[in-house]
């Protein structure tokens, strides 16, 4: 039965061009795992590696289901169990099965024995004929059907049974597919070391090899690499050891110089055993039948299964280097593992291997799903994650995304990962081929538009222009799609404005309907609890929400992160810290958790410390503005302006529009001298401030600083303004008071200033430079001496005082 193609491949752009099919193929008409001059990089893979069941239609009188022949109607969901009715078969049906036909339901019933039994491979309702010409059923093609549909019942265990024993007992090169799901079946059942093994092994099978001059063969490396000569070596080779092949000549001998005298002994018990086997006769039905064969001896049977090495058996193809699905494999298997020299070196730092040279980011899928050789850029991204490169992690990221826009999770490592900065995510994003991979089939352009305006809701909105554009692009999806409306990543979207924007009740409660639609929506955890640190109102739902995280996922990194936040938000610095840093541990690349280790040394006064960690963030994600603002914030307290204001300026290229920012880079300037500009920076905070849902009294330090701003430019009455508006948001302000005594002494207004100068040091009785003011302040008003009414009042009080004595 030649292989079919599917409409996919019919309507790809390039279907002009002949395509070679694969050589190989199995029994039933399923194509292998071994494909001979095909661009597998521009396809998934699921195509050729289906799974191969029987074609045939099984003679019963009962009811069996068989496969769905074709493949388009195999990409369609499965009946749901309980939802549709299964006709039954009588026998007066032909003795090839009948499907089953699915009527809807109306009311409620129990499921019947019948449904319980079926499987959940999808059937057709009118299959063809079976061509006469059509081998019939074999076991290895039963097992094959166990084995899949266990897999699909998540009968893991029960597929990976059957699925040795398909291995074991395929002769032809269907081996090779049934090998790649064996391995599959590991894979998800976590046991890594055996799919790797069975991928990177001569297969023991009575498969044919693959030749060597084939055109399909893709090895590793060169012809003949070293990956497979060393496997060969220690895994293929079954050599018995010395010791065993000792047991073995030993029993030989023992055999061919027994003694004679024991054979009367040996005859005569074979004639007891045979008169007592004479006296049971066995029905034919019994399956304890005993055969009436002597058993083979121990020795003979070791040396049958272990020793033997006929001439005729040859080693089946190592499948790493024949099949780039395989080998995609097992890249995946010894990064579980933790090999990542090796994974990297079994995918190789070029992406030709895979997408040939032919392939480029403006072809299509070939069979319209996701590019296998983008999947293996996105492994090698993360392979270079995990050893501290971020800079070829990023490069692997953004291949991966230019050859398959599909690919999701190369998105969110450039993006939600830190790896672009915000300009970088525009520019980049914005100019991906997504006409040219859409492909010639209906409304494909318009699918890939909307592929388009999702991922532009994702980018980062801190510059309004591209908060404008963002929002531009969830309302043309909203417009189009009403159900989007209640989509998490859409309204996320908009939490994240809304987090940007600081208006942390709005941005609350959009997150809060975000985890009532979908609980595991991890990506709105940050933004959730940083509105419920920011709301004070909302601690003990903050507890509650923490001890529930770490209750249901305790491998979280946002469930510790949540904890942390309680304790910081009770001012337990230790505390947080510690949980800061094990949510580090379970995610190095959660940004939230490092800022945070940061803040908890720096708001007790640990800034060495502090910077270290900052340090760790910038050097991890070196497009996240964040760790550079705070680093040049703790070089402020250090008093190393130059130094803080590198780093000010830096973040400033990311976070132009943030309050924080502004102010910081307002006081390394009016430090260094720059006062105009400094007071400018201030003037902007304030007004950005203004239109947060921020708390008014958070900023008071702002107008403290935009006061003595203007102080220094001997905009006294200005300054003045600035003091008393601190003095309103915040009466506890020494510096506000310390500051009018300040101007009112520069005024002449001498009492004033002493009376200013006092209600600051009544709150802060230790401040330096208040104590020193006044102490001027009443020296000046000394040397003054009394003001001429109060003069006249003091002679006149002590002339009656004279007048009283004398009477």
């Amino acid at each position: 039965m030649p292989p079919r193609r599917t409409s996919a491949r019919r309507n790809a752009p390039d279907a002009r061009r002949p395509i070679k099919l694969p050589t190989l193929v199995n029994a039933d008409g399923s194509i292998n795992v071994a494909r001979m001059e095909d661009d597998e990089a521009s396809n998934s893979g699921l195509l050729d590696l289906a799974p191969s069941l029987p074609s045939t239609r099984i003679p019963s009188t009962q009811s069996v289901h068989t496969p769905v022949l074709d493949e388009d109607a195999a990409r369609k969901p499965p009946p749901l169990l309980g939802k549709e009715r299964a006709r039954k078969v009588s026998r007066s049906d032909a003795p090839w099965t009948t499907c089953p036909t699915h009527a809807p339901l109306h009311g409620e019933r129990s499921v019947s024995s019948d449904e319980s039994n079926v499987s959940v491979v999808v059937h057709d309702q009118d299959p063809p004929k079976v061509p006469a010409s059509d081998p019939t059923p074999t076991l290895p093609m039963r097992l094959r059907r166990w084995m899949h549909d266990a897999m699909k019942q998540h009968m893991y265990g029960t597929a990976i049974f059957w699925g040795q024993q398909v291995v074991a007992l395929e002769t032809s090169e269907a081996a090779y597919n049934d090998a790649y799901w064996l391995a599959q079946a590991y894979f998800l059942t976590h046991q890594y070391e055996r799919a790797e093994q069975l991928l990177t092994t001569p297969l023991r099978c009575g498969a044919v090899p693959l030749p060597s001059d084939s055109h399909g063969e893709t090895p590793v490396g060169t012809r003949g690499d070293a990956l497979h000569a060393a496997l060969a070596a220690t895994r293929a080779s079954s050599v018995l050891p010395t010791q065993l092949q000792e047991r073995r000549r030993h029993a030989d001998t023992y055999a061919s110089v027994a003694p004679t005298n024991d054979a009367p002994k040996s005859a005569a018990r074979t004639r007891v055993a045979s008169a007592r086997r004479r006296k049971r006769s066995p029905s034919p039905s019994d399956p304890f039948q005993v055969s009436q064969e002597a058993p083979i001896p121990m020795d003979d049977e070791f040396s049958r299964l272990v020793v033997r090495s006929d001439a005729s058996e040859r080693p089946g193809p190592c499948l790493v280097n024949w099949s780039a699905p395989c080998r995609y494999l097992a890249a995946q298997c010894q990064v579980r593992m933790g090999q990542f020299h090796e994974a990297l070196a079994l995918t190789g730092e070029d992406h030709t291997r895979w997408t040939g040279h032919a392939m480029s980011a403006k072809t299509p899928a070939l069979d319209g799903g996701l590019k296998l050789g983008s999947s293996v850029c996105h492994l090698r991204g993360q392979i270079y994650l995990r050893l501290d490169e971020p800079a070829k992690a990023k490069e692997a990221f953004m291949l991966a995304l230019a050859l398959d826009v599909k690919n999701y999770e190369s998105f969110v490592a450039l993006v939600h990962g830190s790896l672009l900065g915000e300009e970088e995510q525009w520019s980049f994003v914005q100019t991906l081929e997504y006409a040219a991979q859409a492909g010639a089939e209906d409304h494909a352009q318009a699918d890939m538009e909307w592929v388009r305006l999702m991922y532009t809701t994702q980018l980062s909105q801190r510059m309004v222009p591209h908060a404008l554009h963002a929002a531009h692009a969830r309302q043309s999806i909203v417009n189009a799609h009403e159900g989007m409306r209640s989509h998490p990543p859409v309204l996320y979207s908009f939490a994240e404005q809304l987090w940007q924007a600081m208006r942390f009740e709005d941005a609350f409660t959009v997150t809060q309907h975000i985890l009532s639609l979908d609980a595991g929506f991890f990506l709105a955890l940050p933004i959730h609890l940083g509105c419920m640190y920011y709301l004070p109102r909302l601690r003990p739902s903050l507890f509650l929400l923490a001890h529930k995280l770490t209750e249901a996922h305790p491998d979280s990194c946002e469930a510790w992160y949540a904890v942390g936040i309680w304790y910081a938000a009770a001012h337990r610095w230790s505390d947080a810290r510690r949980y800061f840093s094990k949510a580090s541990l379970l995610d190095p690349r959660f940004v939230p958790s490092w800022i945070a280790f940061g803040h908890s040394f720096a708001l007790e006064g640990e800034s060495d410390q502090a910077i270290t960690a900052y340090s760790t963030a910038a050097r991890k994600f070196p497009q996240a503005g964040l760790p550079r603002l705070f680093i040049g914030m703790e070089q402020l307290v250090q008093g190393n302006r130059s130094l803080a204001l590198l780093f000010l300026e830096s973040a400033a290229e990311e976070l132009e529009s943030d309050p924080l920012c502004a102010n910081e880079r307002g006081v390394a300037l009016f430090l260094s001298g720059q006062v105009t500009e400094a007071m400018h920076l201030f003037q902007q905070a304030i007004q950005t401030a203004s239109e947060t849902q921020h708390p008014a009294s958070a900023w008071s330090a702002v107008h403290l600083n935009l006061g003595m701003a203007y102080r220094r430019l001997h905009r006294d009455d200005d300054a003045r303004e600035c003091f008393l508006r601190v003095i309103e948001l915040d009466a506890a302000c020494a510096p506000a008071y310390i500051a009018l005594g300040m101007c009112a002494h520069r005024q002449g207004d001498l009492a004033g200033a002493v009376g200013w100068y006092h209600e600051g040091l009544g709150i802060d009785p230790r401040d330096p430079v208040g104590t020193e003011l006044l102490g001027i302040a009443l020296d000046a008003r000394a040397a003054q001496g009394l003001p001429e009414a109060l003069a006249l009042s003091v002679d006149e009080t002590s002339v009656s005082m004279e007048a009283s004595s004398a009477a």
